[in-house]
């Protein structure tokens, strides 16, 4: 991810804020939240995108492009009103209304139409299959009620699709106020594997009935993570990604076991609620944390990990077609796939000029 400093500023920041205010996932955000409720009260026409395209099937021609532009947003007028024209909240990872309604203008002025993840997974593997001549995969991380309100009508404004990456754990605590039990070592202390559920999860991340209720026309699945994967732990101050870190006490042993547990349960019930509308070949790397040997640059995504060595990314490649990651150098790597973050402080002149640079630079090659 080189066009962002921030990007490593970020992830120590929220684990940090988490810290204190004692809540999971990205519950900081929850406090800012309440400014601007993500309501999706705002009518599409008054957000000055101009007159509304008219729809024509999609032109698809059998074919293996180099490239294919994966997008990810994670929130949606956090922080600031939906017809901000930038999003300058202290929450980074979001964008207002009128933002990500801009970026889509711009996509479909530009000549791209969205692909399904299905068909991005066949494109991984060379695989030749009938494309639109300007594909781009759009996702959406952590299931938050809000975003996936507010952006479907602006996805079907343009006959888009995209993939909201599921963390089972949020979606469990957001349906049933229940969350995991803890989880204890031979002689070691017991731990909470989600901090703080369910307080950070109802009423800001989508239940699966209301999962299930987005249009399957427009809305595809895949798993970010299982039960735990995704709450900021608070067992080791300096290593407190879930996936990436040992419970105290743990054996090397222990540790693939939970992990290998972590990833399949969470396959398992995205298939038991989701169905067919998940694709199960892929996985997105909570915090984008694989464990890998992090690049000198400051823009480069932290990496704690103390797991056996080597092995989250082995079990990530052998077990997954794609793996999605925020730091374009790893793209192409085993089954690695960057993936460009859309930020609430990029002007759309910002996200033109990232795209496009992106795009040049060769970071979504197959």
């Amino acid at each position: 991810m080189r066009f962002l400093g921030r990007a490593a500023v970020l992830f120590t920041t929220c684990l940090a804020a988490l810290a204190i205010l004692g809540v999971a996932g990205w519950g900081v955000n929850k406090v800012v939240r309440a400014v601007f409720p993500s309501s999706a009260a705002v009518p599409v026409d008054a957000l000055g995108l101009g007159p509304a395209p008219a729809l024509q099937p999609v032109a698809l021609v059998v074919a293996t492009p180099s490239s294919i532009p994966v997008l990810v947003y994670h929130q949606i007028d956090t922080g600031c009103a939906p017809l901000a024209a930038q999003c300058n909240s202290t929450e980074v990872e979001t964008s207002s209304e009128k933002q990500f309604g801009e970026n889509l203008n711009w996509l479909y002025r530009q000549g791209y139409r969205t692909i399904t993840m299905s068909q991005y997974v066949l494109w991984t593997e060379g695989k030749p299959e009938e494309l639109p001549a300007k594909p781009v995969l759009l996702t959406a991380d952590n299931g938050i009620e809000g975003f996936l309100t507010a952006a479907t009508p602006l996805l079907q404004r343009y006959g888009f699709t995209m993939t909201a990456m599921v963390v089972t754990g949020f979606a469990n605590a957001a349906t049933t106020d229940q969350c995991a039990p803890p989880s204890i070592h031979a002689g070691a202390k017991v731990v909470s594997v989600q901090p703080a559920c369910p307080a950070g999860n109802v009423n800001w991340d989508a239940t699966w009935a209301q999962l299930k209720a987005l249009p399957s026309r427009t809305w595809g699945f895949a798993l970010e993570a299982g039960t735990a994967g995704h709450y900021v732990q608070d067992y080791d101050q300096s290593c407190r990604v879930f996936l990436a870190c040992a419970e105290p006490g743990e054996t090397a042993a222990h540790y693939e076991r939970r992990v290998t547990a972590e990833l399949g349960n969470g396959e398992q019930l995205m298939s038991k609620e989701l169905g067919s509308r998940s694709s199960g070949s892929v996985w997105t790397v909570p915090y984008s944390d694989l464990g890998y040997k992090r690049c000198v640059q400051d823009d480069c995504t932290p990496q704690p990990y103390d797991g056996p060595h080597g092995w989250l990314t082995g079990n990530a490649a052998g077990r997954f077609a794609v793996v999605f990651v925020e730091d374009a150098f790893r793209n192409g790597i085993q089954h690695e796939r960057f993936r460009f973050d859309v930020q609430g402080w990029m002007t759309q002149k910002d996200f033109q000029s990232l795209f496009t640079s992106e795009l040049a630079a060769g970071d979504f090659r197959r």
